[in-house]
């Protein structure tokens, strides 16, 4: 135990537990009610899945880097904040199903290739190895810890692409199925990892090479998709990028590039504010979910959406059908709170089991 409690740590705790029973009481709330997002509707999943993809990704991000982080101290670090962000995860998803029954029903489910089950499945692993890999490192078993490091980024990199698999199987949302999404899945997860690393402190070339040439990944894939929407609009995936090029979310996007993408990879080469630049990178991360999973659920081509319940159809700037735009509810937005809160009283919890002082916080 150490010998005082850090004060960034008790503070930590104490805001992420009075969010986390204000997102609690809107969870129950919704049980009853049902304000959330649902799966015959236009907008099948909404801000909830954009933090789960957002702590998803934080999550492969941080066991991937801890994996190959030979630093004792660094490894459990990642290993702890990787572990604290699945588990804010699967608070999310339980959220968003609604009742906890129905997440038993989806354990229970007899097809064991149903690709939200293989998501909660390696979800699931993720979480279980990366806690034996903090213990395993803070043991000093070292040969166990770098051969359970490995087999966690073999892991991580199929929870992302079995989160990819979900998306590209939705009927009557074709504007997600991207294959260039797995990249942009897998970069962003590493720039997560890259990301919290620095913000530990730990700024090694390595480290920041790994941000520059997954935010490189990330622009590159970028500005192949927008080369897609503005010469072969035709498609389902090059029109919904034209949506997010003109249409309501034109001004986010460039925000997002601009701010969140240029900003970060010009403070990264030059390596000034590097603590600056990774939160920056967190950020857009975050951002970058909410563009992808808004323009999923805006296109719409009825002829593939039948089973969807649309209020009304509109016309959007690439002149295709599109859905009513989503906004996310307040009961929606602190749910997402609570479970986000639900990292960093973990985090909190393991800084003060494991770690000494503010200084290393």
């Amino acid at each position: 135990m150490p010998k005082r409690i850090p004060k960034a740590a008790l503070m930590t705790a104490a805001i992420s537990l009075v969010l986390i029973v204000i997102g609690g009481f809107f969870w129950i709330e919704n049980i009853f009610y049902k304000t959330n997002t649902a799966l015959n509707d236009y907008t099948t999943w909404g801000i909830a899945i954009v933090a789960f993809l957002f702590l998803e990704a934080l999550t492969a991000g941080s066991l991937i880097a801890a994996g190959f982080t030979k630093e004792p101290a660094l490894r459990m670090k990642l290993a702890a904040f990787g572990v604290a962000a699945g588990l804010g995860a699967t608070t999310i998803i339980l959220a968003d199903l609604g009742s906890p029954f129905n997440s038993l029903a989806l354990f229970l489910t007899p097809e064991v290739f149903v690709p939200m089950k293989l998501d909660v499945i390696f979800l699931s692993i993720a979480i279980v190895g990366g806690t034996l890999f903090f213990f395993l490192v803070h043991a000093e078993k070292e040969k166990a810890a770098n051969i359970l490091g490995k087999a966690l980024v073999a892991v991580c990199v199929m929870l992302l692409m079995g989160t990819t698999l979900m998306f590209t199987s939705l009927t009557g949302k074709l504007a997600w199925h991207s294959t260039l999404e797995i990249a942009t899945a897998v970069a962003s997860a590493v720039l997560a990892g890259a990301c919290i690393a620095l913000l530990l402190k730990k700024t090694d070339k390595p480290i920041i090479l790994t941000a520059i040439t997954a935010l490189l990944i990330i622009i590159g894939i970028m500005l192949a998709d927008v080369a897609q929407a503005l010469f072969t609009s035709t498609s389902a995936e090059s029109a919904s990028f034209f949506e997010m090029l003109a249409g309501p979310h034109a001004v986010l996007f460039g925000l997002w590039v601009v701010l969140f993408l240029i900003v970060p990879l010009t403070l990264f080469v030059t390596r000034k504010q590097l603590g600056l630049a990774a939160t920056l990178s967190v950020v857009g991360i975050f951002i970058s979910k909410y563009l992808f999973i808004t323009k999923g659920n805006q296109l719409v081509f009825e002829s593939h959406a039948s089973h969807l319940q649309i209020p009304y159809l509109g016309t959007g700037a690439s002149g295709l059908v599109t859905a009513p735009l989503y906004v996310p509810t307040l009961q929606e937005c602190l749910v997402v709170v609570g479970s986000i809160a639900v990292v960093g009283l973990i985090v909190a919890l393991a800084w003060t089991l494991f770690f000494r002082t503010d200084t290393e916080i």
